[in-house]
């Protein structure tokens, strides 16, 4: 699939997604002014999708900290997730899912946010 493809792809993914974790997710975690962090768990695959909504009155750089999950698969390159997301926008940011061959996970979940982007 060329790039431009994969890319398309995956935002169409997202989107389906973050509808899925708009109708089903629960806040599980929150900073009252700031953001709120929405989790869809399906307990029978040991997934979870996250998605943040910011709920300041400016964009935010928020970054989703998976580090310190324990033997957990990130949909993301890397299990620290960063987005800059717009005030009010609620936006898709990772998937997590139990790696195959352990009987028992840990979740380490942790929200972070800056008013600007450190370069």
């Amino acid at each position: 699939m060329n790039p431009d493809k994969e890319r398309e792809y995956q935002q169409k993914e997202d989107e389906v997604t973050l509808e899925y974790i708009k109708k089903d997710g629960k806040v599980v975690d929150s900073k009252l002014g700031v953001y709120s962090l929405y989790c869809q768990e399906h307990e029978k695959s040991y997934t979870y999708a996250y998605a943040v909504r910011n709920e300041s009155k400016h964009d935010v750089f928020f970054t989703l900290d998976l580090t310190k999950s324990k033997h957990m698969v990130c949909s993301e390159p890397t299990l620290k997730v960063q987005r800059l997301i717009e005030s009010g926008q609620f936006l898709f940011m990772c998937n997590l899912e139990a790696a195959e061959g352990y009987e028992e996970y840990i979740r380490g979940v942790e929200v972070t946010y800056a008013d600007e982007i450190e370069i």
